[in-house]
């Protein structure tokens, strides 16, 4: 994209593909502002002039998602979702529609990761992983992950089968 002919703090807004986020488009506010320098008059406007990306609040979108999967019982499961967004987003994992007990077994974690190019600042990448040390039957069930921040939510959600017997 080129930029010419703009004016003092003139703001206009692009549409430009995400990649790294399974081609969604964004929308990015850019703000060109002049710099007051002290260059001679006879040197070029452009000169002083300088970009500065500025990302505008935004709802949560997620960036990855885990998938439907069967496993043994005993066998060790990573369920990872993330999601950008600005404010930095949360995520709340729920089992069946329900918040998962205590008791469950599950270990969550939620921390800012460094995310793939082209998805915004990576202090708003948000990676939340739910790990199960050891899959038991009663494990299984349709687990949600959602990202929410003060703009809006957005949830995945896939099952995770564990083999065992019919009671």
């Amino acid at each position: 994209m080129q930029i010419t002919r703009l004016k003092r703090k003139q703001q206009f807004s692009a549409a430009c593909f995400n990649f790294a986020s399974f081609a969604s488009i964004t929308q990015v506010s850019v703000i060109i502002e002049e710099l007051f320098t002290r260059l001679p008059q006879k040197e070029s406007r452009s000169s002083s002039l300088r970009p500065m990306f500025y990302f505008p609040d935004s709802r949560p979108e997620l960036v990855y998602t885990f998938i439907e999967q069967a496993v043994q019982p005993g066998a060790q499961v990573a369920l990872k979702c993330s999601a950008v967004g600005e404010p930095p987003p949360r995520f709340r994992w729920t089992l069946d529609g329900q918040n998962i007990p205590a008791h469950h077994g599950a270990i969550i974690t939620e921390g800012r990761e460094t995310g793939p190019s082209g998805i915004g600042p990576s202090s708003n990448y948000i990676l939340s992983t739910l790990s199960l040390n050891s899959a038991r039957v009663e494990h299984g069930g349709r687990y949600e992950c959602r990202a929410t921040n003060s703009h809006g939510s957005v949830a995945h959600a896939a099952r995770l089968n564990v083999y065992g017997s019919i009671i």
